[in-house]
């Protein structure tokens, strides 16, 4: 969906759905781990809906019959081979559908979203991969971290200071970053299954 976006909303709703809230409540929800490190990596509050008040996403509720009228029902009865082809054949309605006027506005979704991506959160350059690590790690001495029995090199300004590391483990790829600019400081090859080393 972000990618779609281009870009990252500041709020998403969610509807309670039982694999990310694991307790819903009116007042205190709680949501799954995974959610929390997703959300904290794109930047976005996740919000989860009250329990059994549907006026709470009625936006929501109202695109999703638009999209079943205009998108889903026009697809009925076709046989899809992959997911592919299924993304294949929306693509062309759902771009019908944004270029369409809205009712009660002069623009159509195209331009709304144009205007909405200047106030939203900018995608990061990797897109969140389930079991990405993050730690906070203080910078040693000898200008290196240690993270799972590895080392790793850090610019020597940031000696005694902590830094924010993150660990795509699919991706083999390290990344440091300055706690206080959020600006990337030093990125590294890191293959969770070699040997300890230092880079």
């Amino acid at each position: 969906m972000f990618e779609y976006f281009v870009a990252v909303p500041r709020y998403v709703y969610l509807d309670n759905s039982t694999s990310l809230v694991i307790k819903a409540d009116r007042y205190t929800p709680q949501i799954c781990n995974e959610l929390k490190a997703f959300s904290a990596y794109y930047g976005f509050c996740p919000y989860p809906v009250r329990p059994a008040e549907p006026r709470d996403k009625g936006a929501v509720e109202g695109a999703v019959k638009i999209v079943q009228q205009r998108i889903t029902n026009r697809l009925a009865g076709m046989q899809f081979r992959s997911i592919e082809d299924v993304n294949e054949s929306i693509q062309p309605l759902l771009e019908e559908l944004n270029a369409r006027r809205l009712t009660e506005r002069l623009e159509t979704r195209t331009q709304l979203h144009q205007e909405e991506v200047a106030l939203m959160i900018p995608l990061p350059s990797l897109p969140y991969e389930f079991g990405l690590q993050e730690k906070m790690l203080k910078v040693r001495k000898d200008y290196l971290i240690r993270l799972n029995n590895r080392r790793f090199s850090v610019p020597y300004q940031y000696v005694g200071k902590n830094v924010r590391v993150l660990c795509w483990p699919h991706k083999n790829i390290l990344r440091i970053y300055d706690v206080m600019t959020g600006k990337q400081i030093a990125e590294h090859y890191y293959d969770p299954w070699e040997s300890g080393k230092i880079f």
